[in-house]
């Protein structure tokens, strides 16, 4: 389970747990004056409301019992869980029988995943033998931390994909049999340099740790190998190692991580490319439907054959993420802009130089309990520095692409996949314009622990 998982997890159980705030006698507490205005408030949903109010009330009423649960429970609702801390355990300093105020600041330890605080709480209340359908609920949070604390030894996970389709270009290249240089004129392109399609069978293995050194920070380390094939032609098989590994912290409503990653490419089984990435995440989450990341990287890129090392560059990039859940027919939309500037070296071929920014849109729904459809759209604009000398410009790039994907999940363990990509990139010197189109059918094996 991933952190956003885990969060919307924590949530759907706190909500029920909050059926508790008002219905049930045994918790009620007394409102008179002010509190009376800032129990109407909580009662109506309007947490935020409720903790400003209180907020201006603080300096006459902090260390009123009756105020200081209803400000902990506005705090609470408002996200702000360190003051709810604080003002549940004033009202326990002055009524230690308060259940309902010891049940309020386990709930609080629980979202700060202090789980061994909450349930020494949770476990106080038991003791006094609650009404059953309050039992209930603290026994299921009992539960739920006994499989988080389990979650804060180790993860791992071992994922196998499997695929076979047909890529209409896949060397991408133009369809055109001949182009345009200002000082040749009309000059014919030789067979690979012209679109070449083909069928190809692809894997994939993926090997995952984590680690949770305590309950706000883990290590992780990810291993995954691919491998793509073409039937007919070798010039362009590939092979991906990719190893990423760093630490991660979070908390009730923040996420930040430190990766650092290397990817190495092999093209037609020779040593094509080095790629170090030393990366900067953080995410917020707002509500319990929306999920904002800000990521950044940067590192080198260099090229392993003669030809092509006048192309290392240094890579520096930005990006922005939203994602929203919960959303009709069970969907998820995500959306992605992001802005990154590839320098080479070497400033005499500053004509690979280029800055790119781009958009992504990504709309996932669960048809059913089993069946699974997303769509991905995605535009980016890329600007070269350098002007071609053949060509007698500097290029300019608009890629588009479009993918439509079904998945089948057959059982816990197995998924079926089908898949439709269709590429486009349009560009101010023809030799660099293209369309490509891939169709692909895979079954994935996933195994965790």
């Amino acid at each position: 389970m991933n952190g956003r998982e885990g969060w919307h997890s924590l949530q759907s159980i706190t909500f029920l747990f909050s059926l508790l705030l008002f219905g049930v006698g045994f918790y009620s507490a007394p409102c008179r004056g002010v509190e009376s205005n800032l129990s109407e408030l909580i009662k109506s949903g309007q947490f935020e409301q409720a903790y400003n109010d209180a907020q201006d009330l603080r300096a006459e009423q902090e260390g009123d019992p009756d105020f200081d649960f209803l400000y902990g429970l506005a705090a609470l609702e408002s996200g702000k869980s360190g003051e709810a801390v604080f003002a549940f355990e004033r009202v326990i300093l002055q009524q230690p029988w308060n259940h309902r105020a010891h049940l309020e600041l386990a709930r609080t330890y629980y979202q700060l995943r202090d789980f061994d605080a909450a349930r020494n709480e949770f476990d106080l209340v038991l003791n006094q033998n609650p009404p059953a359908s309050v039992a209930v609920r603290i026994k299921s949070f009992i539960s739920d931390i006994q499989q988080r604390e389990a979650q804060l030894q180790r993860r791992y996970l071992l994922q196998f994909d499997t695929l076979m389709g047909y890529d209409s270009n896949i060397n991408s290249a133009t369809e055109n049999r001949e182009v345009f240089l200002p000082i040749f004129g009309q000059v014919p392109l030789n067979e690979s340099s012209r679109a070449v399609g083909d069928e190809y069978y692809e894997y994939t293995l993926a090997l995952s740790f984590e680690k949770w050194r305590h309950k706000t920070q883990k290590y992780f380390l990810a291993l995954d190998f691919k491998n793509r094939d073409n039937l007919s032609s070798q010039d362009y098989d590939l092979l991906n190692a990719n190893l990423r590994g760093g630490i991660a912290w979070e908390w009730q409503h923040y996420g930040l991580s430190l990766p650092l990653s290397l990817k190495k490419i092999w093209l037609n089984q020779q040593d094509y490319r080095d790629d170090l990435a030393l990366g900067l995440e953080w995410k917020k989450t707002v509500g319990s439907n929306t999920l904002f990341s800000l990521v950044t990287q940067w590192g080198p890129q260099r090229y392993n054959t003669k030809e092509q090392t006048i192309r290392d560059a240094n890579v520096a990039m930005l990006g922005l993420n939203v994602q929203f859940n919960g959303l009709a027919l069970r969907s998820m939309v995500q959306s992605t802009v992001y802005y990154a500037a590839e320098k080479v070296i070497d400033q005499q071929y500053e004509l690979h130089s280029r800055d790119y920014s781009g958009l992504r849109l990504q709309w996932n729904s669960k048809i059913t309990s089993r069946h699974r459809l997303s769509v991905l759209l995605g535009a980016q604009f890329s600007q070269y520095l350098g002007e071609n000398p053949f060509f007698i410009k500097t290029r300019q790039d608009i890629y588009q692409d479009l993918s439509l994907q079904w998945h089948w999940q057959l059982s816990k363990r197995w998924r079926y996949s089908t898949q439709f990509d269709t590429a486009m990139n349009q560009s101010n010197i023809s030799l660099y314009e293209y369309r490509r189109n891939q169709f692909s059918l895979a079954a994935s094996f996933a195994w965790d622990k």
